[in-house]
């Protein structure tokens, strides 16, 4: 019976070659983590215009101003616990508004301070949509 070891080059040359594949394949999971989180956003955001919505069609005007994800009067649909990298804040012009944007703002990340929105008219903006995508 003869036992055959790997010799120090075979281990190297694995080595190197796994370090290749890892190097090839970071930035494709930076670029799929920041897609994820416009992604998670949007969603969110659409999410908001939809509540807003069927508050609008029962009270005849949109919901007042808040910014505090922690509020209650958000409704369970804030309670994401993913929402930590983004910050939904969401105006009203008045006390009997017909008018509302939503906003979402991302905190850290490439596209760090960039926001993207959405109001009653449901039209979309913001420069986190046009966000470059790390390299």
């Amino acid at each position: 019976m003869s036992r055959r070891a790997f010799t120090l080059m075979e281990l190297l040359f694995v080595i190197v070659i796994i370090g290749i594949l890892v190097a090839i394949a970071l930035p494709g999971f930076a670029r799929t983590t920041e897609r994820a989180q416009q992604r998670q956003a949007w969603d969110m955001l659409q999410t908001i215009y939809a509540a807003e919505q069927v508050f609008f069609s029962v009270n005849n005007k949109y919901s007042g101003t808040w910014s505090d994800p922690a509020n209650p009067d958000l409704g369970d649909y804030m309670d994401d616990p993913n929402t930590a990298q983004t910050t939904y804040t969401l105006t009203s012009a008045d006390l009997f508004a017909t008018t509302f944007t939503a906003q979402a703002t991302r905190n850290g990340g490439q596209c760090g301070g960039t926001t993207m929105t959405i109001n009653q008219a449901r039209t979309m903006g913001g420069a986190w949509l046009n966000c470059p995508m790390p390299l």
